[in-house]
């Protein structure tokens, strides 16, 4: 069983004990939980450490062997010490949120668990729970469409994850050493776009990529929420879920009734292009002294674009950069 339906045979099951656990198929020692108030849990059986003290929030707390009796399996009552992560939010979207981090780390097998799975889980859902939706949702949803659209149909969402940006404000959308990729799209039928200074004028040690998207609204098309449910399935059991749920949140995605906006596909692979960024139109200096942030539309239509061949040794040295 999975999470949720961990979760669901729990809820249903309706023991009269403080904390109904079942085991985690796959993951010796980890238990998933509800308390006496319907409270998800997850449960690591410590192996006699020295307790530790909690940290709490007004959302979750995290403790370190702390001395608990659970009732497994419905057949059995287990009393010992366990590092433990709780939930004391019943918010939906924090709750979802919770499940979520949960999981995608939990299903990683190849990640030996530990107390420093617990504080992961922990503090990523601390960063989550203190993200607000941006200004200006009309152009978050559309650059996530690009990002995303452009990851899946460049190798996939798996590939490019681990270069993915962690915070909207960093400067490219993906970096790995010298490496550095831009996302733009636009609606218009010219290919003009927005830059900072910074994207267009490198320093001489660093490759950046302009890919560049033409997008047609489309009530037919492919929305952002059936993208974002096509990077969790790809990115589950990653830590790089914590990333994608990062940008939902910012782009006011969780909202499961929400799709957000809805592009044609077909077109907009078509329309792609890809540029050095030195081939942009751009000053062709550095910003004087005392000048930052400098941000100016430039007309990509008459610049020189990469062609198929550059394009597959581009991906190839990018790929070959990622572990």
């Amino acid at each position: 069983m999975n999470f949720q339906s961990i979760l669901d045979t729990l809820r249903s099951s309706h023991q009269d004990y403080p904390f109904n656990a079942l085991e985690y198929e796959g993951r010796e020692g980890v238990l998933v939980g509800i308390d006496s108030d319907r409270g998800i849990c997850v449960f690591i059986r410590s192996s006699g450490e020295a307790a530790s003290p909690s940290i709490r929030t007004a959302k979750i707390m995290i403790e370190f062997n702390a001395p608990y009796r659970l009732f497994v399996d419905g057949t059995r009552r287990e009393t010992g010490g366990f590092h433990t992560i709780r939930c004391l939010s019943n918010d939906p979207e924090d709750t979802r949120l919770f499940i979520s981090v949960s999981e995608s780390i939990l299903s990683n097998l190849s990640t030996p668990l530990s107390v420093y799975s617990l504080t992961s889980i922990f503090y990523s859902l601390v960063s989550l729970f203190k993200i607000g939706a941006a200004s200006d949702l009309r152009q978050e949803r559309q650059g996530l469409w690009g990002e995303l659209f452009f990851m899946k149909h460049f190798d996939g969402f798996a590939k490019w994850a681990p270069t993915w940006h962690s915070d909207p404000a960093r400067l490219f959308d993906f970096s790995r050493d010298n490496r550095r990729v831009e996302i733009k799209s636009t609606l218009r039928s010219e290919r003009i776009h927005e830059f900072s200074h910074r994207q267009l004028f490198s320093l001489s040690s660093e490759d950046i990529v302009i890919v560049s998207l033409l997008l047609r609204e489309d009530d037919t098309g492919i929305s952002l929420k059936a993208l974002i449910d096509e990077a969790k399935a790809a990115l589950r059991g990653t830590h790089y879920l914590v990333r994608l749920e990062r940008a939902v949140i910012r782009a006011a995605m969780n909202d499961p009734k929400e799709t957000g906006p809805q592009y044609n596909e077909a077109e907009a692979l078509s329309n792609i292009a890809c540029f050095k960024a030195g081939c942009v139109p751009q000053f062709p200096t550095n910003e004087p002294e005392g000048v930052s942030g400098t941000k100016y539309r430039s007309d990509l239509s008459t610049a020189p674009r990469m062609g198929e061949e550059d394009i597959r040794e581009w991906l190839a040295a990018w790929m070959s950069t990622v572990i």
